[in-house]
C-alpha cells in the first residue's frame, strides 16, 4: 500500500477542527484516521498560509462528514 494522498480541502477542514479552543489534535487524528503528526504538520503549513488563496478569509465546513466528526468530537462523552 503506498502513501495515502489528501485533498487540500480535507486538510484545511481537519486544520480547522484542530484549531478549534480545547481541541485535543490527537483525538481528532485518530478520528479522521491519521497519525497526529501528521495534522500538527498540517497546522503547521496552514499558519504558514500554504493552503490559502486568500490569506484571512475563515474556513468552512462544507461537506457533511466534517460536520458530523466535529459533533462527534465534541459530544463525547470526557
Amino acid at each position: 500500500m503506498g502513501r495515502r494522498r489528501f485533498t487540500a480541502e480535507f486538510k484545511r477542514e481537519a486544520v480547522k477542527l484542530a484549531v478549534q479552543p480545547d481541541a485535543v489534535v490527537s483525538r481528532i487524528a485518530e478520528d479522521l484516521g491519521l497519525h497526529a503528526n501528521v495534522l500538527r504538520k498540517w497546522v503547521k503549513e496552514f499558519a504558514a498560509g500554504r493552503w490559502e488563496a486568500k490569506p484571512g478569509l475563515q474556513l468552512r465546513a462544507t461537506t457533511s462528514l466534517f460536520r458530523r466528526l466535529t459533533y462527534r468530537i465534541w459530544c463525547r462523552p470526557h
